[in-house]
This record gives C-alpha cells, sequence and structure tokens, in this order.
C-alpha cells in the first residue's frame, strides 16, 4: 500500500513537474514569437515608408514643368519689387491659380500635387524666415533689373524643391 502511494505521488509530482516546465517554456516560446512578429511588423513600415518616398519620388518627376510653371505664370504677368510681397500674392491667389490650371485639359494629378507642394513651400517661407532667406539665396530667383517675378519663383522652387522639402523636414525636427 505504501509502495502505490509513493508511486501516485512521484508520479503525480511528475506531472506537476511537467506542468511547471511546459507554463515556462509555452511563455517563452510566446515572448519569443511576440518578438519576431514584431520585427517583423517593423520590416514591413520601413519597407512601407521607403515605397512611399520613391511613389512621392516619382510624382514629382512626373509632373510637367511646362503646365506648373508656365502656365501658372501666364496667369500673371507682373514684376514685384519684393519677394516677400510676391509670396503674398501667389499664396493668396492660389485658390485662382488653381481654378484656372484645371481649364486647362492638360493639367493633370501629377501637376496638381506638384504645384501644391510648391504652394506649401511658399506658405511656409512666408512664415519662417530661414526658409525666406534660404528661397532668396537661390539663383535665378531675380530678373536682370533686381525685381521677382512669379516665373523665376516658380522656376527656382521647382528646380529645388527637393531640397527645400528636406529643409522643412530637418526644421520640423527641431
Amino acid at each position: 500500500m505504501k509502495a502505490t502511494v509513493k508511486k501516485q505521488e512521484t508520479t503525480v509530482n511528475k506531472v506537476v513537474n511537467n506542468r511547471t516546465n511546459n507554463r515556462t517554456n509555452n511563455s517563452s516560446k510566446l515572448l519569443e514569437t511576440k518578438f519576431i512578429n514584431l520585427v517583423n511588423e517593423a520590416k514591413k513600415e520601413t519597407k512601407k515608408r521607403d515605397k512611399l518616398e520613391t511613389v512621392k519620388a516619382k510624382v514629382i518627376n512626373k509632373a510637367n514643368f511646362k503646365r506648373v510653371v508656365i502656365g501658372t505664370n501666364n496667369i500673371f504677368k507682373q514684376n514685384f519689387n519684393s519677394l516677400g510681397y510676391l509670396l503674398k500674392i501667389v499664396s493668396n491667389d492660389e485658390q485662382l491659380i488653381f481654378e484656372e490650371q484645371k481649364k486647362n485639359s492638360e493639367f493633370n494629378e501629377f501637376d496638381q500635387i506638384k504645384l501644391t507642394s510648391i504652394f506649401n513651400v511658399i506658405k511656409l517661407a512666408r512664415k519662417n524666415s530661414d526658409l525666406y532667406k534660404t528661397i532668396q539665396g537661390l539663383k535665378g530667383i531675380q530678373t536682370k533689373s533686381g525685381n521677382y517675378c512669379i516665373f523665376f519663383l516658380l522656376r527656382t522652387i521647382n528646380t529645388n524643391l527637393i531640397e527645400l522639402q528636406k529643409l522643412i523636414d530637418l526644421q520640423s525636427w527641431k
């Protein structure tokens, strides 16, 4: 009888030990699986971000210079004495410019995206003195007579759009 009781006790001890071992193994496997899932999720997010950046670059390159810059310049045929006044006029008439541009049958969504990003830079330049000074210091922004015109402004921002957006991104982290 004592032998059967001992057998039962050892069997119970084995079952209890097996349960605790299984629990610790399962919890460590669960943590490992969660970690792997988090790493995979982070990789997916990085790939999405990289893909988004390449799509943005392609969109910016697909926009047509003639439709974006020259088409907008044709709406204004005026020179301005100061860059600040030009930025103010252009940003205040943004809706008018978009309405006029949309009348052009060749004006597409890529052109609209690029023109929107140019206007975003112009709006930020009115509020941010560093960006304003950067734009003012770019080559080709003034006419030979020292005046500013919308064509030169749009052409210069269009040419340097990626660098200006990088500058904006860097300033947003400060």
